[in-house]
This record gives structure tokens, C-alpha cells and sequence, in this order.
């Protein structure tokens, strides 16, 4: 499973925010031809839903979920803004992280 920090769902519910996105509304990661991008969605049945201050802020369809199995997903500040990076660690490879949890950001 994908696991997300706590700076990335911060940066997340920001970007839903400056969108004007509906309360029932979350991210979405979507395929593309080099990669992944967000777009606005909405909850579907069998997505992988990563929360934040009691707030949905990242949905994941479950034909990309094992593309993303021990990926971590972090925020950095660059001279561009924030901008998202995703890695492959120990612990979001072995699971470490209850579905919908973010780990903290020492991890």
C-alpha cells in the first residue's frame, strides 16, 4: 500500500482547497503516459482512501494500488514550490502503516 506523509497530505488538502473542490471531494491518482497525476474525484468502491485531520485527501483505484506497494509519497520545498516525490522505503514495503494512516514524517 501507498503511504503518504504527514507534510504530503498538509500540501494535499492545501492544493483541494485552492481548487474549490466540494467537501465530498479528495485527490485522485490517475495514470499517465509518464507517470501519475492528480485529478478531483470522488470516493469509489475498492479505492484505497488516505485521510487527513478527519478529511479524504487522496484517493488510489484498486488497478493501480500494487503499482504503488512500498512507495512512499513525501512533499519537498523547491524554488518552484512544493513538489511531490515518491520513493521506495523498508518500512512502506513491509507494511508498517495501518490502511488510511500517514506515517510521520521522521519515517
Amino acid at each position: 500500500m501507498l503511504a503518504v506523509t504527514d507534510a504530503a497530505a498538509k500540501e494535499m488538502q492545501s492544493l483541494l482547497v485552492k481548487s474549490g473542490a466540494p467537501p465530498e471531494a479528495a485527490l485522485r491518482l490517475v495514470p499517465e503516459t509518464n507517470g501519475l497525476a492528480f485529478a478531483v474525484d470522488v470516493e469509489r468502491p475498492g479505492d484505497q482512501v488516505i485521510g487527513h485531520q478527519g478529511k479524504t485527501v487522496l484517493l488510489i483505484a484498486p488497478n493501480i494500488q500494487p503499482y504503488l506497494e512500498g512507495i512512499l509519497l513525501d512533499v519537498r520545498d523547491t524554488p518552484e514550490g512544493p513538489r511531490f516525490a515518491a520513493s521506495r522505503t523498508e518500512e512502506a514495503a513491509a507494511g508498517d502503516q495501518p490502511e488510511g494512516q500517514e506515517p510521520s514524517p521522521d519515517k
